[in-house]
């Protein structure tokens, strides 16, 4: 197994407008597809205006196959579109 940690940073102030598009729009895409979410965590202390999500994958292969299948759908294409405005 493997554990893809994935951090986004945000502008000044918009993790909060960043999590709740996730939450309404783009976790119902992907995790459908993409599967194993370990967590999504925001931070306090450190680098601010971060939100990091942890993947768990069986393998590279499957992380390809999943990653690949995700940039594939319409719908996720949307919703990023949406989410970086």
């Amino acid at each position: 197994m493997i554990v893809e940690m994935r951090t986004y940073t945000t502008h000044s102030g918009k993790v909060p407008e960043f999590s709740k598009a996730y939450q309404e729009l783009g976790a119902d895409i992907q995790i459908p597809i993409q599967g194993g979410l370990i967590g999504a965590f925001t931070t306090d202390i450190g680098p601010l205006n971060q939100v990091v999500h942890m993947w768990a994958y069986k393998d590279l292969n499957d992380r390809d196959e999943r990653r690949n299948r995700l940039a594939a759908d319409p719908a996720w294409g949307q919703y990023l579109g949406k989410a970086t405005d």
